[in-house]
């Protein structure tokens, strides 16, 4: 009853029908354009009528997720644990990454994914030395191969998200010891989130991590990121980040190291922050084994 859609070229005349003296008209500036906010201040000067941004209010409101919105997320996060399990089961030797990708994408769908959170990342070896790696029609999967996974499902417009990387049964003593690397500094971050603690604070737990072990070069990018209704959202979980953490954000923790030419790994798990510390959401074990379970 509180919804009317009308034309757009009937916007302004709606407006003004609606308004009177005094009262504010809330803008979400953050996906509004400059000239779009110009637009509708010109249609109220000498009205009394104000225009507030309210990207800040947005923002924060969207972070702090309601039981609902966390059920959803939970679900979304199932949705790509059982996938991916189920995918690994299916794929082969000699698949490439665009057609193990597909398989992922096909099983989150099977599950009620309305779609996949993102691009599904399959990266094979020298591959994932790519943090943002573009899925190959190439590149086929060999039995000594390392295997990066990135992905998520969306669910009633919620999102999840969730890296793993698999190691050939034949690891390199180096592939093994970046991995172990990895998964103790993402261990180390997770332990770290909690209400209140900022967002700085995760990245350079980490960091610190790595940094011991003379990898942190090889980490590029953000620590993590909020997840909601899109993918990447508030807050920033960075070493230059002013966020604080609060109880009802869903966030992630993602550390990776990227060997230029040879290999990357990268672990990711979504979490929601709770006072007394985290719950995590995606639930796919973090194991050195093989990405084919068959």
């Amino acid at each position: 009853p509180d919804l009317a859609v009308q034309p757009l070229q009937n916007f302004a005349t709606y407006l003004r029908s609606k308004l009177t003296k005094g009262m504010v008209v809330a803008i979400a500036s953050e996906t509004t354009t400059i000239v779009q906010l110009e637009a509708v201040r010109s249609l109220f000067r000498g009205t009394g009528t104000r225009v507030r941004p309210i990207a800040t209010l947005l923002r924060d409101s969207r972070a702090l997720k309601s039981e609902a919105e966390i059920r959803d997320h939970e679900r979304a996060a199932t949705i790509a644990d059982e996938a991916l399990a189920v995918a690994r089961r299916k794929a082969a030797v000699g698949m490439t990454e665009a057609q193990v990708a597909r398989l992922i994408d096909n099983e989150m769908y099977e599950r009620g994914a309305e779609r996949p959170a993102f691009d599904t990342i399959v990266a094979f070896s020298e591959q994932a030395a790519t943090p943002h790696h573009v899925v190959s029609r190439a590149r086929t999967l060999r039995k000594a191969d390392l295997v990066l996974v990135d992905m998520g499902a969306v669910y009633n417009g919620a999102h999840s998200d969730m890296s793993r990387t698999f190691l050939p049964d034949r690891a390199t003593q180096e592939q093994c010891a970046v991995w172990e690397a990895v998964v103790q500094s993402q261990v180390a971050g997770v332990k770290t989130v909690s209400a209140g603690i900022e967002a700085g604070q995760v990245d350079d737990v980490c960091r610190r991590v790595l940094r011991d072990r003379d990898l942190e070069d090889l980490f590029t990018h953000a620590t993590g990121h909020g997840v909601g209704l899109e993918i990447h959202e508030y807050p920033t979980v960075s070493n230059d980040s002013p966020h604080v953490l609060q109880s009802g954000m869903i966030v992630t923790v993602e550390p990776g190291v990227y060997v230029p030419k040879k290999f990357g790994v990268r672990i990711e798990d979504m979490l929601l922050v709770t006072a007394s510390g985290s719950r995590v959401l995606t639930r796919t074990p973090i194991r050195p084994e093989p990405f084919l379970l068959r």
